[in-house]
């Protein structure tokens, strides 16, 4: 995995700690980061009562990064501040101030806590490089967006990377799990983009490793397992250069509430906010004749999980199970967008048919309540059906007959009618043939998901000739795996995005896949994590090679 530090004009101040005793000293550092310095001022220390300023001093470091063929060079000026805190209690060190190229900036508060010291005089910290190896200087975060949540309602998951040292490299060992919940990924960054914060005080390069969007799927707690990496240590406060390092983040729970009583007709399982509408293309239909319904919802929420609401059954009409289109995207720790339901139904007499009214509910979390819509009744007029003539008037002096005429029959019917005469009959067949097709797609969903399969692959291997490039191997890369494991969600039904490559092999197998097939799949798994994080890439030759494996892999197993 590459490290990639981003840089920007940064003010700061932080603590080396945020437990300290009467009496001791603690060390406040301002930090003034950019790419050009030069004119900048000394920080205004601000007047904090009970604490005294007994030092200081400054420092400056340049680091050089090449981003893209591009060169970025950034300056950090470093003032250390050496104070002593005379009383006990919580003290809060008011902001610093800086003028800077005609704007003022002023850091954020830090807070300490001073308690009773049994040592008596003034303790100097040790300086920066010393062998102090204080704790949390390099740790994982998982955070949550909220602890308790509703079945469907949707969950961010970050993990991110906090970090006081120098890393030389780190590789993941193992991805979090989730157990009874639907995943939808946000974010999985090639490169860890290190930023400067401050958190409670302290100061830290902080990266993005890995954003989930997750919805569960019944009431029931969801435990989070950890993200494990492993981390090379690069020297500084750490007196070992290269040591490794596994680490990890802390377990998380989220409580899945119940919903309220009291659950309306027409609820079944979508939570969010919504709004729904009703198409119809026609007011006129003949008898026999399936006509498209069209039931769209928008809004935020479990937008790709919830149930499609079921059309009233009555005694003149069929109703076939809907297709279903989205147009979603992840924004805002929710899915947002619009689904469209499109119900066949089949008119059985000619008159009125009336469609009866729609009702349909959804949960708002926000509301904490229920949200119940109701669209129709819709009437269609239904014509009799159209009968073809059972009997065809003929007249003799009609007929065309074959005459001799020097020993040769000439026929009055040309050849090329009779192919007019058949065409209605190939159309024919073709018509009953796409109903069929149609009512099996509708109604089978196994059997849609295997029909959709090679227009997915088309899309996908266009996708793939198109980052066929070295400089462009980690997207090739990106998108195999995301083609393959696409392909054995759509063929075998499982959800493959949620599962570590371990689980993935073991539920192929269990489906009784063959191990030829399944070390093929670990192959190109393996080798798309390899290119995805690893510094050398692959050439042309290679990536085609790979290719290819994954094209004769999915026309086995299709």
């Amino acid at each position: 995995m590459v490290i990639l530090l981003l840089f920007g004009f940064m003010f700061t101040a932080s603590v080396d700690r945020t437990n300290v005793g009467v009496g001791q000293s603690f060390v406040v550092t301002v930090n003034i980061t950019g790419e050009n310095l030069s004119g900048v001022n000394e920080p205004n220390p601000p007047s904090i009562e009970s604490v005294d300023i007994i030092g200081s001093s400054s420092s400056h470091s340049t680091q050089i990064q090449f981003i893209n063929g591009r060169m970025t060079k950034s300056t950090t000026i470093s003032y250390d501040y050496t104070m002593v805190a005379r009383e006990k209690g919580e003290i809060t060190i008011s902001p610093f101030t800086i003028k800077y190229e005609g704007k003022e900036y002023s850091s954020d508060p830090v807070r300490i806590k001073v308690t009773e010291s049994k040592e008596q005089g003034v303790i100097i910290p040790a300086k920066r490089g010393g062998v102090r190896r204080p704790e949390n200087q390099v740790f994982i975060e998982c955070t949550v967006n909220s602890e308790a949540v509703y079945p469907g309602e949707g969950v961010l998951v970050t993990f991110e990377l906090y970090t006081r040292v120098n890393l030389q490299d780190v590789n993941l060992a193992s991805l979090p799990k989730y157990d009874n919940v639907w995943v939808e990924e946000v974010s999985s960054p090639k490169r860890l983009n290190f930023k400067k914060t401050v958190r409670n005080g302290i100061e830290y390069s902080k990266a993005l490793i890995k954003q989930d969007l997750i919805f569960p799927l019944k009431e029931r707690e969801i435990k989070i397992a950890p993200l494990e990496m492993d981390v090379v240590l690069g020297g500084d406060i750490f007196s070992l250069f290269g040591e490794t390092r596994r680490i990890s983040s802390q377990g998380k729970e989220i409580r899945v509430k119940p919903f309220p009583e009291g659950q309306p007709e027409g609820f079944i399982d979508a939570v969010g906010d919504f709004e729904m509408g009703v198409e119809l293309d026609t007011s006129t239909v003949e008898a026999g004749t399936p006509f498209p319904l069209r039931l769209k919802i928008i809004g935020a929420g479990n937008l790709p999980l919830l149930s499609p609401p079921e059309l009233p059954n009555t005694r003149r009409m069929g109703v076939f199970r809907p297709e279903s289109e989205e147009r979603t995207r992840i924004e805002g720790g929710t899915i947002k967008g619009e689904r469209i339901l499109t119900y066949l139904i089949t008119p059985e007499e000619s008159g009125f048919l009336e469609i009866p009214a729609l009702k349909w509910a959804f949960f708002n979390p926000q509301k904490k309540g229920f949200v119940e819509k109701i669209v129709g009744p819709f009437r269609i007029i239904v014509l009799p059906s159209r009968r073809k003539s059972d009997t065809l008037n003929v007249r003799r002096e009609d007929i065309a007959f074959i005459m001799p005429v020097d020993e040769r029959s000439i026929p009055l019917i040309p050849r090329f009618l009779l192919l007019y005469l058949l065409l209605p009959l190939a159309i024919l067949a073709a018509s009953v043939y796409y109903v069929w097709e149609r009512k099996k797609i509708l109604k089978d969903i196994d059997y849609a998901r295997i029909k959709a399969i090679p227009a997915e692959l088309q899309r996908g291997f266009k996708r793939l000739q198109n980052e066929a490039t070295p400089d462009r191997a980690e997207l090739f890369y990106e998108e195999l795996s995301r083609l393959l494991l696409k392909f054995l969600k759509l063929r075998f039904r499982i959800n493959a995005f949620s599962l570590r490559r371990d689980e993935l092999l073991k539920e192929l197998q269990n489906r009784n896949i063959k191990d030829e097939f399944l070390s093929g799949i670990d192959l190109i798994l393996k080798r798309s994590e390899k290119f995805r994080f690893a510094p050398t890439l692959p050439d042309r030759e290679e990536m085609g090679h790979d290719l290819e494996k994954l094209k004769g892999l999915i026309r086995d197993l299709h």
